[in-house]
């Protein structure tokens, strides 16, 4: 199945889940949840929430053009859009510049967010990756990416 990527969407998904936060985030743990989000809206609504291309690596599941976002690389045109509202903390870290609000996504989208914040949001991002890696579609990428 192939979707097409919403950065507005996926701008605001992950400042959803950071605005949950309240503070720098770790940008594993970022990932996983917007994975797992993405995941849960396809089950639920018939189409994920950001669109996203996704790939298996080292750590579990990724959203592909998010993680090349949060690596201040070009995704299409969104990385200008991205880095109005995130932005790079130290190496591991990404944070809230400014809130883009929440106007593309729906109230299912929005409800899911907050249940994958709840359910993984205090939890080490390693330990999230370790459970990605019991979903059905993660495949070990033996040091690269599938």
């Amino acid at each position: 199945m192939q979707f097409r990527f919403h950065p507005e969407k996926a701008v605001e998904a992950a400042a959803i889940l950071m605005k949950l936060h309240g503070k720098p985030i770790k940008y594993l743990g970022l990932l996983k949840m917007l994975y797992i989000a993405d995941r849960i809206a396809l089950e639920r609504i018939e189409q994920p929430i950001t669109g996203d291309h996704y790939v298996s690596m080292k750590y579990g599941p990724v959203l592909s053009g998010v993680y090349d976002l949060i690596k201040r690389k070009p995704v299409d045109d969104a990385l200008p859009l991205w880095s109005e509202y995130i932005s790079p903390g130290d190496k591991n870290f990404v944070y809230l510049v400014k809130d883009p609000g929440n106007d593309e996504l729906c109230e299912e989208e929005e409800e899911i967010l907050q249940e994958v914040y709840k359910t993984f949001g205090h939890l080490d991002p390693f330990q999230v990756a370790e459970w990605t890696h019991d979903l059905p579609e993660w495949k070990d990428p033996h040091g690269s990416a599938i």
